[in-house]
């Protein structure tokens, strides 16, 4: 029998895997705004609240906006699947997660795909 002594978390808010970059969120605030994806109203919430799809579908919602548009925004969303995160607000991450790779795609596809992004 085996014995594990010290500190075993297995919380996915303690690690998690993506393929991206390290980055500033006003980089890619300005850089959303600069290629016309978002405006400053509609980074206004959050960079977090903005990739989120739920969230953002919520606040197309909120403004009045048709279905037709909300779904037409939705589909055109230039980083739809990429996920932001921010370890102790020093360390800013974006990409997609490992989970998201397609299952006849390879690591090298996966990696393109998102690097071309």
């Amino acid at each position: 029998m085996k014995i594990r002594q010290g500190f075993v978390s297995n919380s996915s808010s303690s690690s998690f895997c993506l393929y991206g970059i390290e980055i500033e969120e006003c980089e890619i605030k300005e850089a959303l705004i600069e290629k016309g994806y978002a405006t400053e109203e509609d980074l206004s919430e959050g960079l977090y609240e903005w990739l989120d799809e739920w969230s953002f579908e919520y606040d197309l919602k909120q403004k009045g906006l048709p279905k037709e548009e909300i779904a037409k925004r939705l589909a055109n969303r230039p980083l739809a699947g990429f996920e932001y995160e921010c370890m102790d607000g020093e360390y800013h991450w974006m990409g997609i997660s490992w989970k998201n790779i397609g299952d006849k795609e390879t690591g090298a596809e996966f990696k393109e795909k998102i690097e071309k992004v």
